[in-house]
Order: C-alpha cells, then structure tokens, then sequence
C-alpha cells in the first residue's frame, strides 16, 4: 500500500530556473541521518527502488452528521474524482481494498476537502469506522504532468548519476514545503547531500532509465552545504 508521500499532488513540481536554496532545519537533518545510520549500506547496483503501484487521492478525516457523512482531505486536483456515482477504491488495514460508490458529494471552495456521502454508509457509527482510511486509484490513472514537470514520488528511489554517468547515490525525498525545492541524495560516500531542484545544477531526468544526471559532481554541493 502507498505511503502518505505518494499522492497525485496538486501541483507536479519542475526544476526551478531561480530561488535561493532553503536549507532545512538542523533537527530534520539529524533526525534523517539518525535513520539512515541504521540502514545497511547498498552498493551501486543493489535494490532498485520501485514505485508503488498505488496513489493515494484522499484520506478520512471524519464524521458529521447522522446520516453517514465523512470528510476527506483531497490529494487530487481533479474535482471528477470525488463526484456522484464516482466507484472509489478504498484501502482497508490489511493492505486490500474495496469499492465505494458515493452517492452525494460537496467540495470545499479551495478543493482541499470534500464531504461525501457513501454507498452502504448510512449512520455515523459506520462513518466513524472510516476515519483515516485512504482512496486510491492505480498508478497508470493518474493525470500525467506537464512537460518538464514531475511528481515527488517519481524523482524517490531514482539513482543519481555525475556528468561523466559515475553512479553518486540515490535520492531518498524532494521537499517541497520550502520556496525553492530540493533533492535529498543518500550517498555511500558522501552520506546526506541536500541539492537545490533548479535547471541550472540538473543535466537530465529519465524516467525510463530511472536516473537524475547532475551538471556538476555530488561533492560541488557537499562541500556548498558545508559552508557556515
């Protein structure tokens, strides 16, 4: 079953041209490290990371109501996900899933939430046994990003390559939540290598090899990240 971080994000993210690089805290940063140290070193070519076939498009946040409504956090900017007579696929504790017609639905003037009224889900005791649970829909539905842009979840996992197509590690996350975006590279070498998301430090991104190409060597921003 996907994790939280694969999401059909509102806003697949491309490599920005301009920005300053944000560095994160120092207490996310130890806490990352503290992770990665209990993690068996990997060589090069061990454990090709593969995405999950699944995304997440919105998760209970609860009930209201006695009729059975609940309230959704939407991970999705296409409304026709949660419309009337739309067939929900929902993810139960064990990792399977079932379907779900929703009969009434309302969204939220931004989009970020959506109450919905469910087939079968008729008071709110039944309702309340939803809260945190997921929807989803297979990988190969989600709405494909513009040109140049990618979602978080493709860039996890992909193994990231010198200009001379050396292999340097392999990126763990993006993060977004700051003005301008970066990767976060687990190098066997260099360990926690923070690298800005902007064309400029970016050669090539190939999905089908699964593969980032730096324009510069991993240790260029090592040692930037390093400076006081």
């Amino acid at each position: 079953m996907a994790s939280d971080s694969v999401v059909e994000r509102q806003s697949p993210t491309t490599p920005r041209s301009v920005g300053p690089f944000v560095r994160r805290k120092a207490r996310k940063a130890d806490e990352r490290k503290k992770r990665l140290a209990a993690l068996p070193v990997v060589s090069p070519a061990a454990e090709n990371i593969e995405p999950s076939p699944w995304i997440i498009i919105g998760r209970v946040l609860k009930a209201f109501g006695l009729k059975g409504w609940v309230r959704i956090a939407c991970m999705s900017d296409n409304p026709g996900r949660f419309a009337p007579e739309v067939v929900l696929r929902r993810c139960l504790s064990d990792g399977s899933q079932v379907t779900m017609r929703i009969l009434d639905s309302r969204c939220s003037a931004d989009g970020r939430f959506a109450d919905l009224l469910l087939e079968d889900i008729t008071n709110d005791e039944q309702a309340r046994g939803l809260v945190g649970e997921a929807f989803v829909i297979p990988r190969e539905e989600r709405l494909p990003p513009p040109k140049g842009a990618y979602y978080a979840d493709e860039l996890v996992g992909m193994d990231v390559l010198s200009p001379a197509a050396e292999h340097e590690g392999r990126i763990s996350s993006l993060e977004m939540d700051v003005p301008s975006p970066y990767l976060v590279i687990e190098s066997t070498r260099l360990g926690e290598v923070l690298v800005p998301f902007r064309k400029v430090f970016i050669k090539k991104i190939d999905r089908k090899s699964r593969a980032l190409t730096l324009n510069e060597p991993l240790e260029f921003h090592y040692f930037a990240d390093k400076k006081p």
